[in-house]
Parts: C-alpha cells; structure tokens; sequence
C-alpha cells in the first residue's frame, strides 16, 4: 500500500507542506489503518522521496531519496477525529472512527 503526499491545491504554490491533503481526509487515513492492521507493506511517498513503515525496502533502508522532514512530522501529528470527511463520505464518518477506536493495538 502506498499513500502519495502531495500539498493541497491551495498550497502549490507554497514552497511549505502546511496540508498534506491526503492526511486531511479521513478515507486515505482509515485505508493506511487497514493496510497496518492487516500487515501490508505500507510506504509514504512525497515529491522528493519515500518513507517505508512497516517493512524496510529491499536494500533494507527505511528511506529512498530524502523525504520531506515537514511531511514526516505532520504524519506524527495526524489526529484521525479531526480527519474530514468531505461530501456524501460524511454518512460513513461514525462507523469509519468507531471501527479504528475498537482495533487492537498493533504491535
């Protein structure tokens, strides 16, 4: 599984990573949850590079080119029940939350 980063369509012109659009919606969160629970190989990548998180690459190194360090903290910052759920999604949001909050921890 893999989630592209790119900034908002508001921030293309920025040269900051102040939204990260996929981290802002709760769909592409809940889809890396599953992808973690389920034991997926699982990478992050952005414009300048790719992060993996759950298993190394297969040279065995965590990062490929050089991952944004602004990405890297808002994806620790991400807070799922802030997450929005734009347009008919919304209906889903409950069940979506509920299903994350009752997963056993992953160790």
């Amino acid at each position: 599984f893999v989630m592209m980063l790119r900034k908002a369509p508001e921030q293309e012109g920025s040269r900051r990573f102040e939204l990260v659009q996929p981290l802002s919606d709760l769909w592409p969160l809940y889809f890396a949850f599953l992808a973690i629970r389920r034991g997926c190989k699982f990478d992050f990548v952005c414009r300048s590079g790719a992060l993996a998180t759950t298993h190394p690459f297969q040279d065995s190194s965590w990062e490929c080119g050089d991952f944004s360090h602004a990405i890297a903290e808002q994806i620790l910052r991400v807070c799922v029940c802030s997450a929005r759920t734009p347009g008919p999604w919304s209906v889903f949001r409950d069940v979506l939350l509920h299903e994350i909050a009752e997963s056993p921890a992953v160790a």
